[in-house]
């Protein structure tokens, strides 16, 4: 099942972002696999934040966090809840 209209992404940081992007995610994501999430990071950027996956139609949908990973990497594999639902 597609779920990618599930994603709308939000950082908490605690100070503002100059250069932090968040890329669209490629390829065809379904409920219980993988997603790999990029960014672009400028040296600029703080090295903390967290990622948050929410459906940006239903207030307070939380269905994902992730935090604690190297975000100069520039990206994360996620792996999406197995009850998610195209829409």
């Amino acid at each position: 099942m597609k779920v990618l209209s599930y994603l709308a992404a939000a950082l908490t940081l605690p100070f503002a972002i100059n250069a932090l992007k968040l890329n669209a995610p490629t390829g065809h994501a379904v409920s219980g696999g993988q997603l790999q999430v990029t960014w672009d990071v400028a040296a600029s950027d703080p090295t903390n934040w967290e990622l948050f996956l929410v459906d940006a139609t239903v207030a307070f949908s939380l269905y994902g966090t992730w935090s604690g990973f190297d975000t100069t990497a520039g990206h994360l594999n996620v792996t999406l809840q197995q009850d998610l639902t195209a829409r």
